[in-house]
């Protein structure tokens, strides 16, 4: 089976991104730029109904180009397998999450 870090990296790499907030850093990050009333709502197992379908979408997407017999150009490839990655690394819920977060700025 696939780790965690390793969708984690290629997730990063297709998507060109140096890395996702750490939640808990994130939260700290709020209260000391001054939000108040900080609230983080892990949100993964919403969101995960509308993950399913990544691989469709990805198919999909690729069928039509074929079919068009336009080629696939490099960024597309690499956004492709940004979100398979995504996908897969939403399977790793210890390492990995969706959330939503609520604040106010005084």
């Amino acid at each position: 089976m696939l780790t965690g870090k390793y969708c984690y990296s290629k997730l990063c790499q297709g998507w060109s991104l140096a890395g996702l907030a750490d939640i808990k850093n994130f939260e700290q990050m709020l209260r000391i730029i001054g939000f108040t009333n900080i609230r983080v709502e892990n949100i993964s197992y919403k969101v995960a109904p509308s993950v399913v379908h990544v691989p469709f979408a990805i198919s999909g997407f690729m069928i039509k180009k074929k079919l068009k017999n336009e080629p696939i150009k490099p960024q597309s490839v690499n956004n492709l397998k940004g979100s398979f990655y995504a996908l897969l690394s939403g399977l790793h819920l210890s390492v990995f999450g969706y959330y939503m977060i609520t604040c106010e700025k005084a």
